[in-house]
């Protein structure tokens, strides 16, 4: 199944604009982090996957870290994006970064003509899970489109999507979607590597004592002992879900649902 997904995810997408990408620095002050990767339309997961963590943190303070593509091939897409912009339990401070899935959603909201990449690489559950017919909406001129695009997908959700980093850092740990060139900073990164990497980072491509934490390709379980973690195990087929644990001694753990 995972193989047939792999087939699935890295078909080429034409990209005829830049994204602005950023990234950020999650302080080292104490707290734990909670990392998942590709979520593709599961609140339901998401839920359980919060409420598996709020169980753990037991009281204390944590960082919840999502690797990018919560939206496209689930039937959920707008409902975890209504999730997230709902207040965080006490004590977990969330963090989306920006996935391919995002990318495309983005440049299709600033232009519909993308509709047709967008679409067929997942977008019609995501159209769907809004209220809009896929079909219906493929037959309306480019002004109808934007019309039932602003009528139907709230600006709150735009928002939070362009304002999504494109990688975080955590000290030595650097979480991106798809992959990393250690080679550069985090502000030169390339969209090519950091959302549509065709193959994992290398591990010797990694400076000592750095770690990647990614998504993107489809695995059965994460290895956590290596310095490149793949949290990607498709969870919308799968409803599985694994959460990794980062605590700030440097130990890492599993949490699987």
């Amino acid at each position: 199944m995972l193989r047939s997904l792999l087939h699935r995810w890295f078909k080429p997408e034409t990209r005829d604009s830049a994204l602005a990408l950023t990234y950020q620095a999650l302080p080292k002050d104490g707290r734990s982090v909670y990392v998942v990767g590709d979520l593709h339309g599961s609140a339901g997961l998401l839920r359980r996957i919060e409420a598996a963590i709020v169980a753990d943190m037991n009281g204390r303070p944590a960082h919840f870290v999502l690797l990018g593509d919560l939206i496209d091939r689930g039937p959920d897409s707008a409902d975890v994006l209504d999730h997230l912009l709902r207040r965080a339990p006490a004590g977990l401070s969330r963090h989306a970064i920006l996935g391919n899935h995002e990318a495309m959603f983005l440049r299709f909201l600033a232009n519909p003509a993308h509709a047709t990449d967008w679409l067929n690489f997942g977008g019609r559950e995501t159209l769907a899970s809004y209220g809009i017919d896929p079909h219906h909406f493929a037959s309306l001129t480019p002004k109808h489109q934007r019309q039932l695009i602003d009528a139907n997908i709230p600006a709150a959700h735009r928002g939070f999507l362009a304002a999504m980093p494109a990688v975080l850092t955590w000290g030595d740990v650097v979480f991106a979607h798809a992959g990393f060139d250690f080679s550069a900073p985090p502000a030169a990164q390339s969209e090519d590597t950091i959302l549509w990497a065709r193959a994992p980072t290398a591990p010797e491509t990694l400076p000592a004592s750095a770690v990647l934490v990614h998504g993107h390709f489809p695995t059965a379980r994460p290895a956590v002992t290596l310095p490149v973690i793949n949290l990607d195990v498709g969870a919308y087929v799968t409803d599985h879900a694994c959460i990794l644990h980062l605590d700030p001694s440097g130990s890492r753990r599993l949490i699987e649902l």
